[in-house]
């Protein structure tokens, strides 16, 4: 299959890449190209910036997709970009959406959040927060019919070369003997690898299924 990656040089991205490449995919990664990152024979680099329109409008317009995977929506004016870029030239969307859409990630069902229903603001991206907008990026997905579309609500994701390094500085810490800020004992947060989220992401790409998939660890930590 002909695979588009948005934003696949980091993290969750960049094993998405490689798995994919190693399955006998077609694969092409598209970013700005700032990043230093080897790939497998069989990936190819495309520049684009993901938060411009025409930028992205230019890079995909003589390329058809049998699956995009879009790492870097974040916003609904991002959703809807990929809505008139992208129609009619892939077969399969799926959007890296995040647990943040639900009131109570930790006991929450897909049915929870219904994004069809979510109203779509549009408002500034220095006002509009992250959960906020994740929930309009996949209201404006769920809306549209150009193309079957996958939602996939991480939670944390953790793993090597995490760059937000968020469980590195906690361990730092801790092996310098400094304290680590602990608000509530009885806490409890859902997590993923970034193993296990990209080999879901990579599964997603020879099933059926469309609308929207909690993907996270086997109970609360």
């Amino acid at each position: 299959m002909k695979i588009l990656i948005l934003g696949g040089t980091r993290f969750v991205g960049k094993r998405l890449a490689h798995l994919l490449a190693g399955q006998g995919h077609d694969v092409t990664v598209g970013s700005r190209g700032k990043t230093n990152v080897t790939f497998p024979n069989n990936v190819q680099r495309l520049k684009l910036d993901r938060a411009s329109k025409d930028s992205m409008a230019t890079a995909l317009k003589n390329t058809d997709w049998d699956v995009v995977y879009d790492q870097i929506c974040f916003y609904a004016d991002d959703a809807s970009h990929a809505v008139e870029i992208l129609e009619g030239k892939t077969r399969r969307y799926v959007l890296c959406s995040s647990a943040a859409v639900y009131k109570d990630p930790l006991d929450a069902g897909e049915d929870q959040f219904d994004a069809s229903t979510y109203p779509i603001r549009n408002e500034d991206r220095s006002r509009t927060s992250y959960a906020d907008g994740k929930r309009e990026a996949e209201a404006v997905i769920s809306r549209h019919t150009g193309f079957p579309a996958v939602e996939v609500r991480f939670p944390i994701i953790l793993g090597q070369d995490d760059y937000s390094r968020r469980l590195l500085l906690q361990v730092q810490r801790i092996a310098a003997n400094e304290p680590v800020n602990i608000e509530n004992l009885d806490a409890e947060i859902s997590l993923i690898s970034s193993t296990e989220a990209a080999e879901f992401l990579a599964w997603l790409s020879g099933v059926p299924h469309t609308g929207p998939f909690n993907a996270c660890s086997d109970g609360p930590v």
